[in-house]
């Protein structure tokens, strides 16, 4: 009822999901590999406006095989990609690039996807990453058990072609509140790989995934602070098995308890009073889905279609 078009949500993502609005300069170094998959090529990309194409498109969010940097550092190396309609091939290696895009091979080159650890400067937290072929499809991981998996499926071992970073030395004040959809329950959590996952069940090449979809992505409804600070509250999450329910009352919390919501944890912190870069975030509910915006025209609309405003006192922030 309240998702937006596909051209909508795309370009949603395209203003409030891209990495400038998402950490601030300094951690820009260092971004997320994530493996997407459907069901004939296995995709990787840091680019999460990319990420929301492919799930449009039909590919399913897999995990996030580790981290690269953004720019090359002392001791990394590009990550080249390339795609020959079928298949996308990564590799570090210049001359295998070369000969890939050879006419006989018909692989082009897309884009550098970042830069990795070449082994000749070490870094605290570094992991391989298996390359795999089946004829048709590479798939790169880093999980031993996953490649032996793959290796018994079809796939055979060709090389460690690379390595990722694990554990990116970031920190994020402020990250964006992302909205889903089913037809029936409104869903905002704070991992963007929550999110891809709900939108799209794992595939057969996964880590063993549980699917929580099928949900559509609706944007972004603003920002939560990652940690408690001065003047904000915890939003608890819950969910009763069809609807997701978000209050920052503990008194509230435990009433929802008692009838039928089970707890999941804290979705990032809001605040209960009005205050600069703050705004309302309005609570609705329709009988059996509970919505959330900061919209004023989505709140029109919502009432229009028989969901009523709940009293709450929840402000978020429209600014990372």
């Amino acid at each position: 009822m309240f998702r937006q078009s596909i051209a909508n949500v795309i370009a949603t993502l395209l203003l409030l999901v891209g990495p400038a609005a998402i950490r601030p300069a300094t951690a820009q170094t260092y971004r997320e590999l994530y493996r997407l998959y459907n069901g004939t090529d296995h995709f990787y990309t840091v680019d999460r406006e990319e990420v929301q194409r492919a799930i449009i498109g039909g590919y399913g969010f897999e995990e996030v095989l580790g981290s690269v940097a953004t720019r090359q550092l002392k001791g990394t190396l590009p990550l080249f990609r390339l795609w020959n309609g079928r298949d996308h091939f990564y590799t570090t290696d210049i001359v295998e690039r070369g000969r890939a895009e050879s006419p006989s091979v018909g692989y082009h080159f897309e884009n550098i996807v970042g830069y990795v650890p070449s082994g000749s400067v070490s870094y605290a937290a570094t992991a391989p990453v298996y390359r795999l072929f089946n004829g048709t499809d590479h798939f790169y991981t880093g999980s031993i058990e996953e490649r032996g998996f793959a290796r018994g499926v079809g796939y055979t071992l060709e090389s460690t072609p690379f390595y990722v970073f694990v554990t990116p030395p970031w920190t994020t004040a402020h990250v964006p509140l992302y909205r889903l959809f089913n037809g029936v329950d409104h869903f905002y959590t704070t991992d963007f790989l929550e999110a891809a996952r709900a939108q799209v069940p794992p595939t057969p090449v996964s880590s063993g995934i549980e699917p929580q979809g099928p949900y559509h992505a609706e944007g972004i409804s603003g920002f939560v602070a990652v940690t408690q600070e001065a003047g904000t509250v915890p939003l608890y999450r819950l969910f009763n098995g069809t609807d997701h329910f978000y209050t920052t009352d503990l008194a509230e919390r435990n009433r929802a308890e008692g009838i039928g919501y089970r707890y999941e944890r804290i979705a990032g912190y809001l605040r209960a009073t009005p205050a600069n870069g703050w705004v309302q975030f309005n609570r609705l509910y329709n009988g059996t889905d509970h919505f959330y915006t900061a919209n004023r025209w989505e709140v029109g609309n919502a009432e229009g279609a028989n969901y009523h405003v709940e009293p709450s006192a929840l402000y978020i922030r429209f600014i990372p």
